[in-house]
């Protein structure tokens, strides 16, 4: 597997999120370049998935605080939710497929649900 590299079109334009978003950037990369074999590779998984539901609560708060659409909010906790039992089942098989299913989800979230969060936050809104 071959790191994430940050890519500007990922910015969602809100500080913190981005922040944490590059976060989970490292902490895959951290794994991708560790041999299978490595006993830090367990612990790594563990900070990933830790770091992973810390994010997805100070998303999801930021979410509630800006008034996000209700419908919009509870498909993207449900996403979150869907994720990590996702993870949770695939890392059980192998680590390999944790982390291909992690990066192809992460990219693709960020991408979609996560950019509509950035766009709603640059319009006024009551």
């Amino acid at each position: 597997m071959t790191p994430l590299a940050w890519k500007p079109q990922y910015a969602i334009r809100h500080e913190t999120i981005d922040a944490q978003h590059q976060n989970l950037f490292a902490l895959y990369n951290a794994m991708v370049v560790l041999p299978p074999e490595s006993v830090d590779r367990e612990r790594l998984m563990d900070d990933l998935c830790e770091y992973g539901l810390f994010h997805f609560a100070e998303e999801e708060a930021l979410m509630r605080s800006e008034n996000y659409p209700k419908a919009a909010f509870e498909r993207h906790c449900r996403s979150h939710k869907l994720f990590f039992r996702t993870v949770q089942r695939l890392r059980s098989q192998s680590a390999e497929t944790a982390l291909a299913f992690f990066r192809e989800w992460l990219v693709r979230h960020i991408l979609g649900e996560d950019q509509d969060i950035g766009h709603f936050l640059e319009r006024p809104h009551a």
